[in-house]
């Protein structure tokens, strides 16, 4: 017999334009100390150095090779389609997205993959914290229903964000039910996949410390 043993995460990371900060992301992914993690970076036709620089921090992780899957489109097809493939070829218990201009805590995956396993939750939140060119600032935790369906029904009075990077998956509430952004939607098109998400979660839970790094400096987001 042959056992397959699957990564307890995958963590994809959607990479254009970002050579100014991929570097900084990439660092705090491959020092995560979670031990079994997929990172699938998804090169969507960069026209600038990002891969490189990329490829020059992984020489310094090379414990990390084997776990590193870069790809890249055919052409530049932007977030939804970006995020789809990931989500499509993730093999992790758990699926997590990074920003390429963003970066986590080095105990975040570790974290919240435990929590998740002791809670038996769907879905395990971590806290926000936004980073200025001049300060940080950690958003104040949200108190939020402990079901899905509960979060769905409340959302405008919790204002739950939809963010997909600080919120942790369990890969067969998307892939039992056929979950996967929406084609040609790419600016808010978290909100689209975690509310499809969170209809089907059973259990939600967080983490209070280790946080995600949202760099607000960043010129080239779609937000911006």
């Amino acid at each position: 017999y042959i056992i397959i043993i699957m990564p307890k995460i995958s963590v994809i990371i959607p990479v254009y334009k970002v050579e100014k900060y991929i570097a900084r992301c990439a660092e705090s992914l491959f020092s995560q100390t979670l031990d079994d993690i997929e990172y699938i970076f998804i090169d969507d036709c960069t026209p600038d150095n990002s891969i490189e620089v990329l490829n020059a921090v992984l020489e310094k992780y090379p414990h990390r090779k084997d776990s590193v899957r870069i790809m890249r489109m055919q052409e530049n097809s932007r977030q939804a389609a970006v995020r789809k493939y990931g989500m499509q070829i993730a093999t992790g218990d758990y699926i997590i997205h990074c920003d390429s201009d963003d970066w986590v805590d080095v105990d975040l995956y570790e974290k919240m993959y435990s929590e998740a396993i002791s809670a038996k939750a769907d879905v395990v939140f971590c806290p926000i914290v936004d980073e200025y060119a001049t300060h940080s600032s950690k958003r104040k935790l949200r108190d939020y229903p402990q079901t899905g369906k509960e979060l769905v029904e409340k959302w405008y009075s919790t204002n739950i964000g939809m963010f997909l990077w600080n919120k942790l998956v369990k890969r067969t509430i998307f892939t039992n039910h056929e979950i996967l952004p929406f084609d040609g939607i790419n600016l808010w098109e978290d909100n689209g996949l975690m509310f499809r998400a969170f209809y089907y979660a059973d259990r939600i839970s967080s983490i209070k410390t280790s946080a995600y790094h949202y760099n607000q400096a960043n010129p080239n987001t779609i937000t911006s």
